[in-house]
């Protein structure tokens, strides 16, 4: 065999081994494109349903308000502007406080705070009763909270 087929035997081989090597490399890329394909479209697929749900939500709360004001300014033809725009806004604040997911937080964080609100209050302070109207106000208060008039 001379040195030119050996040569050329030799590149064969490592031309072939090389091609061999870049399929597995090729098949490794394509599973981990696959699976980042895979979660990839599972976050857009949350995200976009996320966005479908609050755009579903904002367009019912948008008619509620156009519907209800309506409403409102036919029902009161000498103020209807002023009808359309109040009426409308407190339909779409209810059914925004029901219906949107920053609605929903924001009837938790509300529920939140008045538990906050009430098991602050401290039910062990002396009271004084209002001779006026009755009120019970804190001992240290020298005015009533209800009437106003000054107490003891």
């Amino acid at each position: 065999m001379t040195d030119e087929s050996k040569q050329s035997g030799t590149l064969d081989d490592d031309a072939e081994s090389f091609n061999d090597r870049l399929s597995e490399i090729r098949d490794e890329d394509d599973n981990e494109s696959e699976t980042e394909y895979g979660i990839l479209s599972e976050e857009y697929d949350s995200v976009n349903k996320d966005n479908k749900d609050s755009i579903d939500a904002w367009l019912v709360v948008s008619l509620t308000g156009v519907v209800f004001g309506l409403i409102g300014a036919v029902a009161s033809p000498e103020n209807a502007i002023f009808a359309f725009f109040a009426v409308g806004a407190i339909a779409a604040s209810i059914v925004w406080l029901y219906t949107t997911p920053r609605g929903e937080q924001f009837r938790e964080e509300i529920a939140e705070q008045q538990q906050q609100d009430a098991t602050s209050t401290d039910s062990t302070e002396a009271k004084q009763v209002c001779p006026n109207c009755g009120w019970q106000n804190p001992a240290r208060n020298n005015y009533c909270y209800d009437c106003g008039k000054k107490i003891g």
